[in-house]
């Protein structure tokens, strides 16, 4: 009996150590998968290299640009230009970015769009040519699902399959008559409908229809819209000879799409080994010798393709070391497909004219190829080994900044204030304040003294405030708020027995009250000073 009870004390003893063992792995692995996840999300969610500068969205929705700014690309609020990523402060809650080539197009999680920069063929859809070097919302146009840019015109792809297009059309790369030169307004263009994807570069425009048939229109001395013909068209017209495509990519002066088993098919300028031959193609052509491709990124004069396995391959010339290989490559050499070894377990890849860039599973960001307008994020003239780059903290701060100190108002004229604060204890995290007026952003500045002129005119007075910015787009606690009202320049004079007895402005009498001899006001006289 007593054997028994032991056996079955035994036989309890071991299954709560099993229970306890299967609650410590399944911990552990629930763990881990945890972890996996939060790696994962530290990935951006969107980058495009432009003609002049380089945008990025990092998970939390907020977009960071550098490179040149001539015509305030960046959206910072000024023409400086940036060596390394350097945060928006007024875009959060970003879906996607697209970089034209001197402007920029932000899609955000309310499908509306923003847009900044150069604004000479109205591709910034204001309604006026003036450029912008803030983020402006573009009024109207809502419900948008991708949206795309070419040198200098825009598209937008809205949740009922329409196509938007506005900016330059000199090349038909609207898709609109040839009589319009170009619209600062988005419009409808009638000829595409149920479209699920749009691409654009240079004078060139590609749509995905929902039955996978694909369009092109634009720009075609190359033969890059893939009608069998070098045409310049005005309207959408079909790409044939290439079926269940998946992906679309539209280069400056070349065109590729992946079908639904992995294979790539290019067509246009090939004459330096972009699509895969020694030679241009008006029509699709399969490319040999490649499969199970995930992603392209189109360069001016080659190509990169990302494989499901995280490898990168490329092909076509490579001036600047933008296949990472050496510049002086034979034209057999040019069109074969080669593999960049220095990079592995790659999640996307990216590129324009002759830079290109990866990120890694890690959320790590490399780059390679043409330093030109300050595109690679670092400091060299160019790079044929592909590198990391992290000149600043893009996804986390490891501390918040403290809110300025000692923050105060001076008064400069009737339209003028002098904001003013000294710097933190732990100003070394800071990379900027942004001010703000009744809780709106209007500006932001690396000093701690700062001139705004406003227009002092609202009764109640403005309330300003401002916070410290860290690396990461971090804000401080704000400052406690000042409020200024309008000025007023009036000055009243009172007689020995406190009656107002004149009104002066700027020293001159304006206004003179005269009384009887109880002191009742017989009337006021207005004055000529």
């Amino acid at each position: 009996m007593k054997k028994a009870f032991n056996t079955k004390i035994f036989m309890v003893k071991l299954f709560l150590f099993f229970l306890l063992f299967f609650l410590l792995f399944f911990s552990m692995c629930s763990s881990h998968y945890i972890s996996a996840e939060a790696d994962f999300e530290r990935l951006p969610t969107n980058v495009s290299i432009g003609g002049t500068h380089v945008l990025l969205v990092d998970h939390k929705g907020k977009v960071w640009a550098w490179g040149k700014s001539t015509k305030g690309q960046l959206g910072l609020g000024n023409t400086s230009d940036a060596y390394g990523p350097t945060l928006i402060p007024t875009l959060s809650n970003i879906n996607s970015v697209v970089a034209g080539k001197e402007f920029s197009l932000a899609l955000d999680q309310n499908g509306e769009v923003w847009s900044w920069g150069d604004n000479a063929t109205g591709q910034l859809g204001m309604s006026t040519y003036a450029n912008r070097t803030v983020p402006v919302k573009i009024p109207g146009l809502k419900n948008v699902v991708e949206i795309a840019a070419g040198n200098e015109h825009s598209m937008a792809l809205k949740s009922d399959g329409s196509v938007w297009v506005w900016g330059s059309n000199v090349s038909g790369q609207l898709g609109l008559p040839a009589e319009l030169d170009e619209t600062p307004t988005p419009l409808k263009n009638d000829n595409l409908i149920l479209i699920k994807k749009i691409a654009a570069n240079g004078d060139n425009s590609l749509a995905l229809r929902d039955d996978d048939k694909l369009f092109s229109w634009g720009s075609n001395g190359f033969g890059q819209l893939g009608d069998g013909t070098q045409s310049t068209r005005y309207s959408p017209v079909q790409v044939k000879g290439v079926n269940q495509i998946s992906k679309i990519y539209q280069g400056m002066y070349h065109t590729a799409v992946i079908t639904s088993d992995g294979s790539v098919w290019t067509w246009g300028a090939g004459f330096t080994g972009a699509l895969g031959h020694n030679k241009n193609f008006l029509l699709p052509n399969k490319v040999d010798d490649i499969g199970h491709v995930k992603q392209l990124a189109l360069t001016g004069l080659s190509t990169l393709a990302l494989k499901e396995e995280g490898t990168v391959w490329g092909w076509g010339a490579s001036a600047f070391g933008e296949l990472a290989k050496e510049k002086n490559r034979t034209e057999d050499q040019m069109a074969a497909i080669t593999q960049i070894k220095e990079l592995d377990n790659i999640q996307s890849i990216y590129s324009q004219e002759s830079t290109a860039m990866a990120f890694n599973k890690q959320g790590e960001l490399y780059s390679w190829g043409s330093n030109k307008n300050l595109r690679l994020g670092i400091y060299s003239s160019e790079l044929k080994t592909p590198q990391l780059i992290n000149p600043i903290e893009i996804f986390s701060a490891k501390e918040i900044p403290l809110p300025p100190q000692n923050f105060r108002l001076e008064r400069i004229d009737e339209h003028k204030i002098r904001v003013k604060w000294d710097a933190p204890q732990n100003a070394e995290l800071i990379s900027g304040y942004d001010i703000f007026v009744d809780d709106f952003f209007i500006d932001t500045e690396n000093n701690t003294t700062f001139t705004k002129e406003l227009n002092i005119d609202k009764v109640s007075g403005y309330t300003i405030t401002v916070s410290s910015r860290n690396t990461a787009g971090e804000r401080s606690e704000p400052t406690k708020g000042i409020t200024i009202r309008p000025y007023s320049s009036l000055k009243y004079i009172y007689d020995a027995a406190g009656r107002l007895e004149y009104i002066e402005k700027g020293g001159k009498q304006i206004l003179r009250y005269e009384y009887d001899n109880n002191g009742n006001l017989l009337r006021s006289i207005k004055m000529n000073p």
